[in-house]
C-alpha cells in the first residue's frame, strides 16, 4: 500500500488541480490557474486545519 501523497493533476486549460490521495480514497484540495498556485493553496488550507502543538520542556 502506498503512503498519503499528493498528485498534482492538469484538469483543463490553465486549470490544476491538487489531490491529497490515502488508502481509502482520494480528494481535491485546491484548484487554481496554476500549479504552483494550486500547491501554495492546498499546503496552506491543509495547516490551517492541523492541530495547535504543545511543546513542553
Amino acid at each position: 500500500m502506498r503512503p498519503p501523497h499528493f498528485r498534482i493533476v492538469k484538469a483543463a486549460p490553465r486549470t490544476w488541480q491538487v489531490w491529497l490521495v490515502v488508502a481509502d480514497g482520494q480528494w481535491i484540495i485546491a484548484t487554481e490557474t496554476t500549479a504552483t498556485r494550486a500547491w501554495a493553496v492546498a499546503v496552506t488550507r491543509l495547516a490551517e486545519r492541523a492541530p495547535v502543538m504543545e511543546v513542553t520542556a
